[in-house]
């Protein structure tokens, strides 16, 4: 016979009942379950011949099995096997035995049906049974008992789970029986019967379960019980109250935000495979909250949700990666924190709409916007300046093209944010993916009425986007770029951050000289005898990296030699892909073999920034005084054929070399990068900024009503 025995049951601790010649199931709930962690309080309760019945038909429905309580008489010894029920009607039920039946040799006496439903294990006792080949058939009693119920449901696992457990040199492997929202119960295995030995029960042990080596739980646990064995044993464990934290500890939380009606998530839970939902507490752009019971949870802390939907009043749906920071028991209910780790930038941008719109109905992330009103803002504010329009106005047919693409085709390499009033725009932002893993923000402008009220709220927008998108890997943003005039005052709120910081390598700003430069320079000529200009070699960048270190020590290089990921779509492809022109090139100025000036070439579409400042060169000097002004004319002139526009930028670093060429400049701009990284720091400096301008603001607001008085 194949053998039908999966579990033995310990009961040391208890007499056999069949020395007492009593089969009650009640004496059985003292040794059926050994888990006191889970069991605090124990109960029984007596269920009907019709509730046992829906619960027997439940399984037969199901096609899961039912367990089978034997005993071995000739030792006292109790084991559970499994059996399949057929339909159950009027109170007799038969059950198919999962395998071969036991045998008479085998001395096993059927005693209970064990039905456990997670929380607790229902018992029926046995004791008319008619016994066929591969089945018996038993009598439904009048009550059955429900025993020893659980502070939280179990849940078995219903496929291969993977398990991995370290502890100071100690490993094992194996899988995943089965879960509550407060423990877990693996069987874990090692290839050496004395690893066991190097196992400390009441120390933290490293947990991860995975599927198809996918990690969906993460965390530091504790063992609360395990059995005995030189190369496998059951454990049952749990997450210490406080695991390693994933994120860097931040001081304040993200402003949260409760919907009426709330919105709710559905996901299918990537141990049990059920589809659970759930209502939202609260969101915000790095996570949400949710409760639940906690006698019925499944929200176990560090476990990975690979795919949430968070369905939203009115049908919309995000579908992002998430992760349970936190579970903490209140009272009746259980709040369960959950962190974003990845999304669709198109469903970020969606969720901060979403938000956003709830704090200021004037506020618009990523909507599309009347165009026209668009044109009225930029020439109203002067963003559109005479000479600016002047070079553009030829080409205002592609100008409005790149534009229309931009705010109404919501690609995935720019966002835009409005502050708009009855259809009138009173500010505007936007960003856009600029290099590899660099995004550029740019084009902060608003209206002179109400402008700082404006500009504050347009600043604070963007402070709150950058908490939770800065965090996505899916987004790829090393660093957030940002180009500014000295001069102007509201931008420097900005650029201030980095003369806070004092570290450039966590955020750095570097001065460059802007020279319009001619695409048809009919003055151009070829390079005097002994220069040569070709392309930039790996180790002339490294000659770059080097001079730009000693000079500035930020992180300009990071930005530009950055390069896509394993398996990820370069930033020229993903311009292709939306429709859209990005291209660099890199090129040395030589004299005599000699490094003197690094090129970068930049293209786009006609328009991506205002300034075209995507669009032009970066001129790196390594040698200002022995490069002279008509030979970098004369290399840059070589370069323009690629351009369809009048005029280009060249920026030029150091500033300080038209200057020392005694050449015009127009304008200097200040470069702004920052390290992701230091997001938090740079949102709660800019916090205490904005702090600071509401009493200007509150000022401003009254003088304005005694003016109107």
């Amino acid at each position: 016979m194949k053998p039908v025995i999966e579990t033995k049951i310990d009961h040391t601790a208890e007499k056999n009942p069949a020395e007492t010649g009593r089969r009650d199931a009640v004496s059985l709930s003292s040794w059926v379950f050994r888990n006191e962690f889970l069991q605090r309080k124990r109960s029984s309760e007596k269920l009907s011949a019709n509730q046992l019945i829906n619960i027997i038909n439940l399984h037969h429905f199901k096609g899961t099995p039912l367990q089978v309580h034997l005993r071995d008489d000739r030792y006292g010894e109790d084991f559970l096997a499994e059996a399949f029920p057929e339909c159950c009607q009027d109170r007799t039920v038969t059950c198919r035995w999962h395998g071969d039946p036991p045998s008479e040799n085998d001395h096993l006496r059927l005693i209970n049906l064990v039905i456990p439903d997670g929380q607790s294990v229902i018992l029926i006792p046995i004791s008319e049974i008619i016994a066929t080949n591969g089945s018996f058939t038993i009598q439904i009693p009048e009550k059955g008992l429900a025993i020893g119920k659980r502070l939280a449901r179990r849940h078995p696992a219903p496929v291969e789970i993977a398990a991995e457990i370290t502890q100071s040199g100690f490993t094992a492997r194996g899988s995943l029986l089965d879960f509550s929202a407060q423990a877990f119960r693996i069987l874990a295995r090692t290839e050496s019967p004395d690893s066991f030995h190097w196992f400390h029960k009441d120390r933290p042990i490293l947990t991860r379960l995975s599927i198809n080596g996918d990690i969906v739980y993460s965390g530091s646990c504790r063992c609360i019980r395990h059995t005995s064995g030189s190369r496998s044993r059951e454990m049952v464990l749990t997450a210490l109250e406080e695991p390693p934290p994933r994120t860097r500890t931040k001081p304040k939380r993200s402003f949260r935000h409760r919907m009426t009606p709330s919105a709710y998530i559905t996901f299918h839970h990537p141990l049990s495979g059920e589809r659970i939902q759930r209502d939202i507490h609260d969101l915000s752009l790095t996570g949400f909250s949710v409760f639940e019971r906690p006698d019925d949870g499944v929200l176990l802390q560090g476990m990975v949700l690979p795919q949430v939907q968070i369905h939203f009043p009115g049908g919309a749906i995000i579908t992002p990666r998430a992760r349970i920071a936190y579970r903490q028991v209140k009272g009746s209910r259980a709040l369960c924190g959950l962190a974003f780790l990845d999304m669709d930038i198109q469903e970020y941008k969606q969720l901060s709409h979403i938000l956003t719109n709830m704090t200021d109905p004037h506020l618009f992330v990523s909507q599309e916007p009347d165009l026209d009103a668009l044109w009225s803002f930029l020439f109203q504010t002067g963003f559109l300046y005479p000479k600016k329009y002047r070079m553009i106005q030829e080409y205002r047919e592609q100008f409005k093209e790149t534009y229309r693409k931009l705010y109404c085709d919501h690609p995935e390499i720019a966002e835009h944010f409005l502050y708009q009033e009855d259809g009138v725009i009173y500010g505007h932002l936007s960003m856009v993916k600029a290099y590899e893993r660099s995004w550029m923000v740019h084009h902060l402008a608003a209206r002179r009425k109400g402008s700082l009220r404006v500009a504050l709220a347009m600043l604070k927008l963007i402070v709150q986007y950058f908490e939770g998108i800065h965090r996505l890997p899916s987004v790829r943003m090393d660093h957030l770029v940002f180009y500014f005039r000295p001069e102007n005052r509201f931008p420097n709120m900005v650029g201030d951050f980095a003369k806070a910081m004092k570290e450039p390598r966590a955020c750095s700003q570097d001065v460059f000289a802007f020279i319009e430069f001619p695409t048809d320079d009919g003055d151009t000529c070829d390079l005097p005898p002994g220069w040569t200009l070709s392309e930039l070699t790996p180790a002339m960048r490294r000659h770059l990296e080097s001079f730009y270190r000693h000079f500035s020590g930020g992180l300009l290089m990071d930005v530009l030699n950055a390069s896509p990921g394993e398996g990820e779509p370069s930033v020229e492809d993903v311009y292709k892909r939306n429709g859209m022109v990005r291209h660099t090139s890199t090129h040395a100025l030589l004299h005599d073999g000699q490094l003197k000036v690094a090129l970068w070439r930049n293209e786009s579409d006609l328009g991506l920034n205002l300034s075209e400042l995507l669009n032009g060169f970066k001129a790196f000097m390594l040698d200002p005084a022995g490069t002279p002004w008509n030979v970098l004319r004369a290399a840059i002139g070589q370069l323009t054929a690629v351009y369809d526009i009048p005029k280009v930028p060249v920026m030029i670093y150091p500033a300080s070399y038209p200057a020392e060429q005694g050449i015009e400049q127009n304008k200097q701009y200040a470069m702004w990068i920052m390290d992701v990284q230091y997001g938090r720091a740079f949102i709660h400096y800019m916090e205490r900024k904005i702090q600071r301008s509401k009493p200007l603001l509150a000022l401003l607001q009254w003088a304005q009503k005694m003016i109107q008085r």
